[in-house]
């Protein structure tokens, strides 16, 4: 019987995971819509945020449930942790909580809908849910808060070998070592890419934290002076990169080497595009 709860838990897991980039573009499309609508069709808009707020918290509700049950069969000795994490993390978070990474959505302030699954109302009546409404929004900030900083504190850690090639890197001017320079900074270039992405779901993962009126100021400080640490050390990164690629690129090279760093400029253009 538990072989075959854990085997639905691990199901539900693989589905959320599947579906999340599709719920993340969702919640974009729908603060870029809110945005341009909110001045000039102020109700327009609160009904994209109602949507949005019904989406965002069934899915909170599932991550939350699937959480729950997890740590439940695993604390009751029915389930080994390992069977809801990644083979290389023995004791650590689910593999949905690893996996949804920076760019878990909290829902807007438009509305305080509640969503409850079917297994909600099975297990008790309505007077009963709506009453426990309000410690379940609580205990949902406060894991949406926990979460955030995990996020952050495991992105921090993803980016200290970046970090550690900032504070040692100098670029050296001389002819000979201009191609090996590219070439270490072509490299970088692609690590920095990778990473751009997971920062930029992060800073999404706290602007709409923002927009939750269930976050406390409190929780906001918490969550904005983490970012802000971790972002410092993020703009290093970024500039030391800049700075290097610009003095490649400006070095008085041979013709040669000169069609190379235009090459590199050109590759830098279109990453970002």
């Amino acid at each position: 019987m538990y072989s075959l709860k854990v085997k639905r838990l691990q199901s539900a897991e693989a589905a959320l995971e599947a579906e999340h980039s599709s719920f993340v573009r969702l919640s974009q499309l729908s603060c870029e819509l809110v945005a341009r609508l909110e001045k000039g069709n102020g109700a327009a808009a609160n009904n994209v945020r109602r949507r949005l707020d019904t989406v965002t918290q069934r899915w909170d509700n599932l991550v939350a449930r699937i959480e729950e049950h997890s740590r439940t069969l695993v604390q009751s000795g029915k389930a080994d942790v390992r069977q809801f994490a990644g083979p290389a993390v023995p004791a650590g978070p689910s593999t949905i909580e690893r996996n949804l990474k920076a760019d878990r959505v909290v829902r807007p302030n438009e509305t305080s809908l509640k969503v409850t699954s079917m297994e909600d109302h099975a297990a008790a009546p309505e007077e009963a849910t709506t009453d426990t409404e309000p410690e379940e929004t609580t205990n949902q900030v406060v894991l949406i808060v926990e979460r955030f900083l995990r996020h952050v504190e495991k992105l921090t850690a993803e980016m200290e070998p970046l970090q550690a090639w900032t504070a040692t890197f100098s670029v050296s001017k001389k002819p000979d070592q201009v191609r090996k320079m590219i070439s270490i900074c072509q490299e970088k270039l692609i690590e920095i890419k990778d990473q751009e992405a997971k920062v930029n779901r992060l800073q999404l993962e706290l602007e709409h934290m923002h927009l939750s009126s269930d976050v406390t100021a409190a929780q906001l400080k918490l969550a904005n002076d983490a970012f802000e640490k971790f972002a410092k050390g993020w703009a290093r990164i970024v500039t030391k990169i800049s700075e290097a690629m610009n003095v490649l690129t400006g070095h008085d090279e041979t013709d040669e080497e000169q069609v190379v760093a235009k090459g590199i400029e050109q590759w830098i253009e279109g990453c970002d595009k």
